[in-house]
């Protein structure tokens, strides 16, 4: 990939090569994949109307239902008054995107950030994290942490540090990608170290910042509007105003260093 181009097609295909060993899924057959994708469809729905809509005996639309759910690429949950239903995991998701359910790269990424809980981000913020997960941590272990994205955040943030541009671009992943897939990980940096606020470091809230800092004064994660739109930092770097804004907001020895803003 250029280094100054994002892609999503050669992305897509780089995220397909890295998790498909990875999966190794036990009798996923052409029923399982029409059952899933089904799902992924209608959820939350019922076994009964997935055996219904595709004309498939019950038995067997119960069968392949326990083997997707065995695989954890689908979960029964419970609707009040309305009995067990279905709906997808995002290692469900992916798997539709590994072994082509026919559905399209939008539809699959759209469900993925509903369930992650960042509808204001970008289907393209999604799969540049999927991918910058996938490349640093190529594990069958890392499959089944998918539906819990604040771990995955924080997983990167234990292998990287503090610089987390810098660690992510030397590990090969390109800077359009490491901008994109940042969007995403400042999200649950933010969310995460915010609810541990005075155990770790600093977590400082104003009318148009939110700031992470270590214990040593390093800025992990912020976002801000300062600048009269939205932005994320991520590592040590902090433009002028920021810096300005914490020091006034908070009497700390905030490191920063000049202008690596990443822009939505």
């Amino acid at each position: 990939m250029h280094p100054e181009v994002f892609n999503v097609n050669i992305l897509i295909k780089g995220l397909k090569e890295i998790l498909h060993p990875l999966y190794k899924l036990e009798y996923i057959g052409d029923y399982e994949k029409k059952i899933l994708s089904y799902i992924i469809t209608k959820e939350p729905i019922t076994l009964y109307r997935v055996a219904v809509d595709l004309g498939l005996n019950f038995s067997t639309a119960y069968k392949k239902a326990y083997i997707l759910s065995d695989n954890k690429l689908i979960r029964e949950i419970k609707l009040k008054n309305n009995g067990a239903h279905y709906e997808s995991t995002v290692k469900g998701l992916l798997s539709c995107l590994i072994y082509d359910c026919n559905l399209d790269i939008n539809s699959i990424l759209n469900k993925v950030r509903l369930k992650w809980g960042v509808s204001s981000l970008k289907n393209e913020n999604i799969l540049a994290f999927l991918y910058t997960v996938a490349k640093l941590f190529p594990n069958e272990n890392v499959i089944n942490l998918l539906d819990l994205p604040s771990i995955l955040a924080l997983m990167i943030y234990g292998y990287c540090g503090f610089d987390i541009n810098r660690c992510l671009i030397s590990n090969g992943i390109d800077g359009p990608i490491v901008m994109k897939a940042g969007e995403v990980l400042v999200h649950y940096l933010l969310g995460f170290f915010e609810s541990i606020t005075g155990t770790s470091g600093h977590f400082i809230k104003g009318d148009r910042f939110s700031v992470i800092l270590d214990s040593r004064g390093y800025i992990v994660a912020a976002s801000c509007s300062l600048c009269g739109q939205g932005r994320y930092c991520t590592g040590e770097f902090a433009c002028s105003k920021l810096y300005d804004a914490i020091r006034s907001y908070k009497k700390l020895g905030v490191r920063y260093n000049n202008n690596k803003i990443i822009h939505y």
